[in-house]
Order: structure tokens, then sequence, then C-alpha cells
């Protein structure tokens, strides 16, 4: 139990968090606005898997590769740009300074709300009762202390600490969030296989050829990256479309706008096992000579053989190919281009992904693989066992069970975001119900409405939904309608050069009360919020078209589309 600075008096906490991503520090700020005394416990740093690795890096990267694009043809717009380059390493260092600053500012919220901070693996004992393993790092709860704190400082960890540190409160949160979940596929702990983890964090990957195992947000959001560095990128999804959880249309849609950037897309695609292939032998296989060069820049990022002539010797090329570090860093002979940058080309191997599509096996050759097939509960070693041996409370293989109010099966336990069973996987979820889980565990009413949660996919278009489709409306028996405006006859829209968009809106028929709605276009991720809180406060199609939305925006696609429900859109050929 932690000793107060002065008077040496026990602490006891009215609430301890355990994760301190978007729903743990959320939770904590909100119950310190309460007035309540917090205790956040966090094994690694500040922001949780959706700061340091996922939503933050991968939006930073996309912002640059959208640029990037927008910059390959702004010849169209009047502009002259010899040349468009791109700098690895420093896309990546901006991705990092990014994701520093954002958690330096959550370090400096803890501090300020006078939130105390441990660093270590949390073990809840029993109810009301947490130890703290290994490390530990405390934000001093007093006003006096005088150091300055960023997020460097805050997520210290000091290893010849043992320390085992146990906390006492009348409620424990659990938001301890998810990670990469790895199916059982033969090959996947190989070299260049990798998560979104490997990916996001320090200084990158760089591939010549990405396979992605998963069509689904990761899946996507990545080739999109991956692509505009030039990368030749093919997606692999078992189910029969990308974005299985979207309604068609939108699947189709995106998929469309991805195979125009150079995307490959296998659906209803089995992958069967993931096989390490050395270069030699990949060579041996080649049925031309001039596949060498695509074999050899599939190899490697840094070292790539462009062959000039097809009428080489194989044989003068392959033993090129077997010298020492020395011997390739030569030019080779027969007016191939050298770059150098890889130096030992025998050893460099390369991964063969073997899957079937309608029951025909393919192999596909590339040098990184990214398993991009959801994510996993992240509980494992937090609870502690039970006088009989069992666990503290009820769990199944997907998380946490709890109840409506966000409390698991044991006294003053709850649990919040991605460590809940049966969740929906999203950071503004999460964030949500610790803020929700906050006010309910200590009587006070939230009003936040956890039956309209937007969904959003960063690609280009973006991609976000809310509510219900008319499917799902009328699967549960809604008389339902759905109007559409296609985002081309958009003003904003043709400006910036947007491509297949539009608007869909579902609304009961009689009424005309917002059920949902579907945005793929630009901004649609900012947008869709328009519709949550529509949707959330019951409002019609007479309400949304009775704002005034400026002009030129994205925005008055909104009014487009709820006024087709009424009648017509102004912009759009009367329907028959």
């Amino acid at each position: 139990m932690m000793i107060g600075k002065e008077t040496g008096e026990k602490i006891k906490y009215d609430l301890i968090v355990i994760g301190a991503g978007p729903g743990g520090y959320e939770a904590a700020i909100k119950a310190a606005h309460l007035g309540k005394k917090v205790a956040l416990v966090e094994k690694d740093m500040v922001g949780g898997a959706c700061l340091n690795r996922g939503c933050i890096p991968t939006k930073a990267l996309m912002h640059t590769t959208h640029l990037l694009e927008e910059m390959r043809s702004c010849g169209e717009l009047g502009l002259d740009v010899k040349e468009v380059g791109v700098d690895f390493e420093a896309m990546h260092e901006r991705k990092k300074d990014v994701v520093k600053q954002l958690r330096d500012g959550i370090a400096q919220l803890l501090k300020a709300n006078k939130i105390d901070f441990f660093q270590g693996r949390a073990v809840i004992k029993s109810s009301g009762k947490v130890a703290v393993l290994q490390q530990e790092k405390l934000i001093p709860p007093s006003e006096e202390a005088e150091t300055a704190l960023d997020a460097d400082t805050l997520n210290a960890v000091h290893s010849s600490s043992t320390h085992e540190e146990m906390l006492h409160a009348d409620n424990i949160l659990i938001a301890t969030g998810s990670v990469p979940a790895r199916p059982p596929i033969q090959g996947l702990e190989l070299p260049g296989v990798v998560s979104s983890n490997e990916i996001l964090e320090g200084e990158g990957r760089k591939f010549s050829h990405l396979a992605i195992i998963g069509g689904g947000v990761i899946g996507v959001e990545l080739a999109c990256v991956y692509a505009a560095l030039g990368t030749e990128v093919t997606i692999l999804e078992a189910a029969g479309q990308i974005l299985p959880d979207m309604e068609k249309e939108l699947s189709r849609s995106l998929a469309m706008s991805l195979k125009k950037k150079g995307i490959v897309i296998h659906t209803a695609a089995q992958v069967n096992r993931v096989e390490q292939v050395n270069q030699m032998e990949q060579i041996e296989q080649a049925e031309q000579v001039n596949q060498i060069e695509s074999v050899a820049s599939m190899h490697s990022s840094d070292y790539f053989i462009k062959a000039k002539s097809v009428e080489c010797d194989k044989e003068n090329i392959q033993k090129q190919l077997r010298r020492d570090e020395g011997n390739a860093q030569k030019k080779l002979q027969c007016n191939e281009e050298n770059t150098q940058e890889q130096t030992k080309c025998d050893e460099k191997h390369f991964l063969n992904v073997a899957f079937e599509v309608k029951g025909k096996e393919m192999n596909l050759r590339a040098d990184g693989v990214l398993v991009a097939t959801g994510r996993k509960v992240n509980i494992a070693g937090i609870l502690d066992c039970d006088s009989d041996g069992g666990s503290l409370i009820e769990t199944d293989r997907d998380g946490i069970v709890t109840d409506e109010n966000f409390q698991a099966s044991a006294a003053g336990i709850y649990a919040v975001g991605d460590a809940v069973s049966g969740n929906i996987r999203l950071a503004h979820v999460a964030s949500a119900q610790g803020i929700r889980a906050v006010c309910r565990m200590f009587g006070v009413d939230s009003g936040i409405d956890m039956n309209y949660v937007p969904a959003c996919i960063y690609t280009s278009p973006e991609l976000a939904t809310v509510g219900l489709s008319l499917e799902q409306a009328k699967q549960k028996g809604l008389p339902a309608k759905e109007s559409k405006f296609l985002m081309t006859a958009n003003g904003k829209s043709v400006i910036s050069r947007q491509g297949r968009s539009f608007i869909k809106v579902v609304y009961e028929e009689e009424s005309h009360r917002i059920l949902g709605a579907a945005m793929l276009c630009a901004r649609a991720t900012d947008m869709i919020s328009e519709f949550a809180l529509a949707a959330a406060k019951g409002l019609t199609l007479e309400d949304m078209a009775s704002v005034i939305r400026p002009h030129p925006t994205y925005a008055e696609g909104i009014t487009e589309a709820v006024e087709a429900g009424l009648g017509g859109a102004i912009h759009a050929a009367p329907t028959r």
C-alpha cells in the first residue's frame, strides 16, 4: 500500500484502473473529476495500443501517403513538381513525434488530475486488492512535487526493481485492451511474418512485396500505406468480401478503389501455410532469365537487380548472386544495374504463402507477410485464483463477462473496452464505456448512449457507418427505406478530385426517423458524427434537412442525402 508522503498514513483508493489506454486513462480522469482518489496501473506506456501501435501511428502514416498520392498527380492541378521522393526513415520519425506529443499530453493530464500512476504488471488478488509487480513509477499526489513529468519519465522502467506494491480500493476497473491475434497457420513464426505491432512501432518495416492475411480494417488501411510507397500488395481475405462486417455495396466500392491503386485482392482465400524459401531455390525455378529481376527485388527492400538484357547467360547470373560481400558490391555484367545496398544476397530468404480459392491451391511469393486477422483480449496474468483455485471473475474465450453496468461477476470489479467479451473493439467505444462505468459506480448519470457507435475506416475515400443498414433494419422488422446521394455532384468533391463516393441514409418509412447512415466519401470519418447524433436523439429527415450547411463543403452531401428521402435531392436527377 502506498504511504503518504508527509503524514505516513496509508492511502486507500476509490478506484484502481488497470490499463492506461483510451478506456483506462479517460476513466481515471473522469473519476478524478468526480473528486475520487484514483490509481492507474500500466505495464507498458500510457496511451495503450491505440496511441503507441494502433490508431494514431497508422493515421500518421496514412496522412503522409495520402499527400504523396496527391503530389504524384499534382500536374493536373497546374503544379509542376519534377520529382516526388519518399524518406522512409523521416516518415517514421514524424510518426514517432506525433505519438510522443500525444503521450506527453496524457502524462501531464494524469499529473494535473493528481492520479497516482504505477508502472508494472497488475494482478487482482481479490475484490479491492491489486498487486503491482516488478516496476512502479508513482506520480506524487501532493502539489509540492517539483519534478517535471513527461511521457519518458512517466514510463521509465527500472529493471533492477522487483518490488511488489499492494494497492487497495473500493472499485477496480479492468481496461487492458487487446493484442494482435494469430490464427493457427503453419509458418507464422518465420522471420518476415509480422503483426501490426512490428509494422507500426519504431522504424517500421520495408517490403518489396507484402502479403496481408486479413482484409479487415487493419489490413486495408496498411495496404493503402504500402501501396502508396510502391510496394506490391496482395490481400488474402477468408470471407467472401473485404471488410466482412460492412454491407456489400461499401465493401465492393472500396475494393474497386483499392484495385485502382494496384492492390491485388483474393477473397474466399484460405491460407494453408507460410514457408521460407531460399533465394537460390527460387532462381532455379524461374522459367525465364528475365524473371530474375522480380525475384531479386522481392527478396530485399534494400538490394535489387534490374536485368537489362534477357540474353544474359542464366548460369553467369546465378554465379554473380552467389558471390561474397565484396563481389556483391561490384557491377554485375550483362548491362545490369546493382544498387549495392544489400551485401549478402545469398543469405536472404523470402516467403511463399500457400492458399486456396474455391479448392484451387495457389502460391504467393513475398518478402513480408502481415497477419491482420483481428485482435484478442489481453487479460492474461491479471486475475489471481480464488480460494477454490478458480478464476476470481467469470470469463469466456472472448474476454470478461459483464452486465449492462460493466460490472464483472465479483462485486467491485468492472471491465470495459476490448477486455469485455463480445464487445466492439474500437478505441472510442472503450473511452465511452470507461466514462460510463465510472459514472455508474459512483452514482452519476453519464448521459452517454451506447446504442449508436460510429465505425470508421481511413482509406481514400474514407468509409464510415453508424446505426442500422437497410438490411439490418428489415431483419429487425422495421419498415425502413433508404435514400442516397452520389457525391460526384458535390462541388467540394469535384474540386478535390474525389472518385466514386456517396452518402446513404436509412430511415423509418412513416416517421422518417433516422436509423443509420453509411458514407463512402472524403471526410466521412468526421461527418458521420452528425448522423450519430441524429440517430441517438431520434431526429427525422425533416430535422436534418432544416439545417443550413455551408457551401462549398462535403457536408452539403448530408443535406442532399436526406432531401433525397423527402422527394428529391437538388443536385440529382429526379427518380422515376
